[in-house]
């Protein structure tokens, strides 16, 4: 067991210490909380949520250069996309209706 502590003695970053203590507050060493902005490893992983394709620079000034939507061209698109869906029930509806006039007239007379 003691062969396994000198084979993995701790170091500490800031104090250079090395031993079981290293890290302890008899010493002096603390750690900072605050994040440093390194980045330790890469979880931008494709296939995972989180997952965000690096785009070229070409690209981003491609979608800086797109024209955005003010608030009456937004309230427009969105009463259109409401008035087609709408529409497109309405179809459903009717022709629910007339499978029943025919079952009822037609085929169960």
């Amino acid at each position: 067991m003691d062969r396994l502590r000198e084979d993995f003695v701790e170091k500490d970053m800031d104090t250079g210490m090395e031993g079981e203590n290293a890290n302890s507050k008899e010493n002096g060493a603390h750690h900072p909380s605050e994040d440093d902005g390194r980045r330790i490893a890469n979880m931008n992983i494709e296939g995972m949520p989180w997952y965000t394709k690096e785009i070229s620079e070409e690209e981003r000034i491609r979608r800086a250069m797109e024209p955005t939507l003010n608030g009456r061209e937004t309230r427009k698109l969105i009463f259109s996309a409401l008035g087609a869906s709408l529409l497109v029930g309405l179809v459903f509806i009717i022709g629910l209706a007339l499978f029943v006039c025919f079952c009822l007239y037609v085929w169960f007379d």
